[in-house]
C-alpha cells in the first residue's frame, strides 16, 4: 500500500474528493488479510479529505456487496455493504515531540490521539503528513462488515458428527445427550 500515500499540502483549503474504486486494490487487499470473500457488486469509497488544524476531517461512504461464508453452515452469503462514515484523525506529530516508545510524548501536560500510521503518517521523505486513502478504505470496510454472517436466521449449520449441511439434508446421527453425570443438573426448573 506504499504506492497511495500523498502530502496533506497537496489538499486544497477546500478539500478534496476521492475515489477508491480499483477492484484491484480491494481484490489484492482481500488476498494480504485472507478474507474469504467473493465480489458480488464492485466495491468503492468515496472519501471527501478536510485538512484541519487538529487533524483531518474525513468523510465517505463505501458501497457495494460481497459474498462470506455462513458461520454455521459454511456456505455463500451475501453481504450487502451500504455505510456512511465521518472521522477526524489526528495529526501525527514531529518525532522530536516524542519520547523514545511509539507515540508517548516526553511532555506529559498535554493528551495526545493515537494515530493510526498505517493512514497517516510523517512523509519518510520530510514534507509533512501523508495520507493513505485506501488504508482508511479498507479500515472503513472491515468495521461494515457483519460480526456475524448467516445464509438465514434460521440456518440449521453443520452436524458435529458427520459434517452434513442439515439445510439440505437429514443425518442419522444420534444427539450427543452430554455427560451423564450433569444429568441432574437438566431438570432443574428456573422461575423468571
Amino acid at each position: 500500500m506504499d504506492k497511495h500515500w500523498f502530502a496533506l499540502q497537496s489538499i486544497p483549503p477546500s478539500g478534496l474528493n476521492t475515489v477508491v474504486d480499483d477492484q484491484a486494490v480491494w481484490a489484492s487487499l482481500h488476498r494480504e488479510y485472507a478474507i474469504p470473500c467473493r465480489v458480488v457488486e464492485p466495491l468503492a469509497a468515496r472519501l471527501f479529505l478536510l485538512p484541519q488544524e487538529d487533524g483531518l476531517l474525513v468523510k465517505g461512504s463505501i458501497e457495494g456487496a460481497i459474498t462470506l461464508p455462513c458461520v454455521r453452515c459454511a456456505e455463500e452469503s451475501l453481504c450487502v455493504i451500504r455505510e456512511e462514515f465521518a472521522s477526524l484523525e489526528p495529526l501525527p506529530l514531529p518525532e522530536q515531540r516524542f519520547g523514545g516508545k511509539g507515540n508517548e510524548r516526553v511532555d506529559d501536560d498535554e493528551e495526545t490521539e493515537e494515530v493510526d500510521e498505517a493512514v497517516l503518517r510523517l512523509s519518510p521523505l520530510g514534507g509533512g503528513v501523508e495520507i493513505n486513502p485506501v488504508a482508511y478504505a479498507w479500515q472503513e470496510f472491515v468495521l461494515a462488515l457483519p460480526v456475524k454472517t448467516l445464509c438465514s436466521a434460521d440456518c440449521k449449520g453443520l452436524c458435529p458428527e458427520c459434517g452434513c449441511n442439515r439445510n439440505t439434508e437429514t443425518c442419522a446421527c444420534t444427539p450427543d445427550k452430554g455427560d451423564s453425570r450433569l444429568a441432574p443438573l437438566r431438570t432443574i426448573k428456573i422461575k423468571e
